[in-house]
């Protein structure tokens, strides 16, 4: 079984990138579905499954939707954005051991060359070793 349709936001504009995936009674995906291509059409062969089945459908800043499958073929869909905000957001990373490492060894290749070209040309990675 093929859905087809597409999705606009509130004001009419198509969305790209939105996120259609098949999922259970609980709401937890099946690992079957698609994103939508750049005029916000999508087209997805979704396996035998009964009509009554849902999709939940979800894009970054707007509010998810859940349709049954028999609702989605040749349709548009209307998403609408989320109006909550955040009042913060935080940004954790950690370099694994093998990166700083290669960092490391960028830095001795640099001072390498640079000391082959006469100081002409200088390089500088930062490198913490904890």
């Amino acid at each position: 079984m093929k859905i087809t349709g597409n999705i606009i936001d509130s004001d009419q504009f198509p969305l790209m990138g939105v996120n259609l995936s098949l999922i259970d009674e609980s709401e937890k995906p099946l690992g079957v579905g698609g994103i939508t291509n750049y005029d916000g059409e999508f087209n997805i062969d979704i396996g035998n499954v009964s009509p009554s089945q849902k999709v939940k459908i979800s894009y970054m800043g707007f509010i998810p939707i859940v349709k049954k499958v028999s609702d989605l073929n040749n349709s548009t869909i209307k998403m609408y954005e989320l109006l909550e905000t955040l009042d913060t957001v935080t940004i954790t990373a950690s370099k694994s051991s093998a990166a700083k490492k290669k960092a490391y060894n960028w830095a001795v290749i640099a001072s390498i060359v640079a000391l082959i070209l006469g100081g002409g040309v200088a390089a500088y990675v930062a490198y913490n070793k904890k």
